[in-house]
């Protein structure tokens, strides 16, 4: 398999871009050394950038995701993503786990693993609600800790209906906040729900579920990604094209390559070049770009020979291609950057931040974890430190919590921290 040296997402062999972060796909085979920090800014700055009936028994479960190959595969890394159902699903899926947000922060529960690699679950407060008790096989062979993760990719991992997806004896199935079954495990591959709908696979086919595990959309589609925008992207063949939530075909499949909707708009290539279409499958920006990206802030990041540039939604070039790395726009702000240092620009392409981060993720709830000299820290949108880089990776503050990770030798110390950079709760694992 061949991974990005950019965020180390799993590519195909005919990638020219990285489906993840959008880099110039310069290839590294899943055999070799993790991508280190130095060799990931190396890519930066050098043109290289881009898972039926309840059941009332407690059991024991993995939290991995199917590795199951097919001609699919490079799309099943994406559905994966989304799902939680790879290696890298497993650690984003330690950030955080929480119930309908209308219950508030007491409601948001955590995962956390024990010496034997038994995975429970924890509130806020850092009180146990779920006993150590669910395996997490895939949580000391991971790679690309520190690749970026968006935040929409991040809430993918939280309970937003009332079951999360847990793996036993290589089928999916769904326990409630009990850890009890509410859907037992028969399922390839699932999906946390979506709207009352949850994506799953069987016999490499997709479909789609209730909350009964009734299955409301037949297993036809040789593809599929969860619905967004009121719409699902599904592939018959080497087609692809979208559904609505009774299984109609809206937009017929007759794309050599798309992508799910975000904020109205979706990424389909034609002819070797990207454009995006509307819910109605009309051409709204006409193909053109070496590659496309989703619309965040409705701000597309675009790729014109070597360079990135941002367009708005009448496709107009509003920032121009002139960057070798840059992130989707979050809260207003993109991180950015031109030569040897990232800094963070507005939807006008004007700087904000100045350049002087070696690396830089998204802002979210206001704060943005940076690297300074080899170690992670956060920053405000003004630009000031208000966590001093201490730890040597960070995820994302969600829900006025983050996950930040501390090497120590031949051990790496997990702890989740607030605002304040106060510890919640914290775990060791050994390498």
């Amino acid at each position: 398999m061949l991974k990005c040296t950019s965020c180390g997402a799993d590519l195909r062999e005919d990638a020219k871009f990285c489906v993840k972060c959008g880099a110039k796909a310069e290839v590294k085979t899943a055999t070799e050394s993790p991508v280190t920090e130095e060799e990931k800014l190396d890519s930066y700055f050098n043109h290289q950038e881009e898972q039926e009936s309840p059941s009332n028994e407690v059991v024991t479960t993995s939290i991995e995701q199917s590795d199951e190959k097919s001609p699919s595969f490079f799309r099943k890394f994406r559905l994966w993503i989304i799902a939680g159902s790879s290696a890298l699903a497993v650690i984003a899926l330690l950030i955080v786990l929480s119930t309908q947000f209308i219950f508030g922060q007491e409601k948001t529960w955590f995962v956390t693993v024990n010496h034997n690699e038994q995975a429970g679950f924890i509130n806020a407060a850092g009180e146990e609600q779920i006993a150590h008790q669910y395996e997490v096989p895939f949580l000391l062979h991971f790679y690309y800790w520190d690749r970026y993760w968006d935040i929409d990719e991040i809430r993918a991992f939280y309970f937003t209906e009332d079951y999360h997806v847990v793996r036993i004896s290589d089928k999916f199935g769904y326990i409630n906040r009990d850890g009890r079954y509410a859907i037992n495990p028969q399922f390839d591959t699932a999906t946390s729900f979506v709207d009352g709908l949850a994506l799953v696979s069987k016999d490499g086919m997709y479909g789609f579920i209730d909350e009964d595990g009734n299955t409301v959309i037949n297993f036809e589609f040789d593809y599929a990604e969860p619905f967004s925008d009121g719409l699902a992207l599904v592939g018959i063949q080497s087609n692809y094209g979208f559904i609505d939530k009774n299984g109609e075909m809206v937009i017929n499949p007759r794309y050599d390559d798309a992508y799910s909707f975000s904020e109205g708009l979706a990424r389909v290539e034609v002819n070797g070049e990207y454009g995006y279409i509307d819910k109605n499958g009309e051409m709204v920006i006409s193909p053109q770009f070496d590659f496309a990206m989703d619309f965040s802030d409705e701000r597309a990041r675009v790729y014109i020979g070597d360079n990135l540039g941002f367009i708005d939604k009448n496709g107009q070039m509003v920032i121009n291609p002139q960057f070798q790395f840059a992130l989707p726009f979050s809260e207003g702000l993109a991180p950015v950057a031109k030569d040897d240092k990232i800094g963070y620009i507005d939807v006008d392409g004007v700087y904000v931040i100045d350049p002087q981060f070696d690396f830089a993720g998204p802002f979210h709830e206001g704060l943005a974890a940076v690297s300074i000299g080899g170690k992670v820290g956060f920053i405000n949108k003004e630009g000031r430190i208000v966590i001093n880089p201490q730890y040597d990776q960070a995820l994302p503050f969600y829900n006025g919590v983050a996950l930040v990770v501390t090497d120590n030798h031949d051990t790496r110390t997990f702890k989740y921290i607030n605002e304040d950079n106060e510890e919640i709760y914290s775990f060791n694992l050994d390498y």
